[in-house]
């Protein structure tokens, strides 16, 4: 999540840990976008809402939005920073299997492992 620009958030009146991204860098609290994530096998679930003003005592006092533009956007924005750490991600992995020996390799040679 913090690839994603978000911080991590402790509400007291709930339990577990939360993200947020506040919708203007360096601006106020509110306007933001809260997550909640979960991993579900090898998959990360990530709840999104937009708290658009601070929650009021009342509980019918609407404050934050599971849907719109905003939230599509913003969804938007996290499946192509996915999309490009796991890229990332790969070309990592398979540029590692053709990695030269280091050093130590070139003086001592090819680790040999016991069987």
């Amino acid at each position: 999540m913090r690839k994603l620009n978000y911080q991590e958030h402790r509400d007291r009146h709930s339990v577990g840990i939360s993200y947020i991204r506040r919708a203007k860098p360096g601006g106020p609290f509110y306007p933001r976008y809260h997550a909640h994530v979960r991993t579900a096998g090898k998959q990360v679930l990530i709840d999104l809402h937009y708290d658009w003003r601070r929650p009021l005592h009342v509980r019918e006092a609407r404050s934050a939005d599971n849907r719109g533009d905003v939230v599509t956007k913003e969804i938007a924005r996290i499946e192509a920073i996915a999309a490009g750490l796991t890229a990332a991600a790969k070309s990592s992995a398979s540029s590692t299997e053709s990695k030269k020996p280091g050093w130590f390799g070139r003086i001592f040679g090819p680790r040999k492992t016991l069987k």
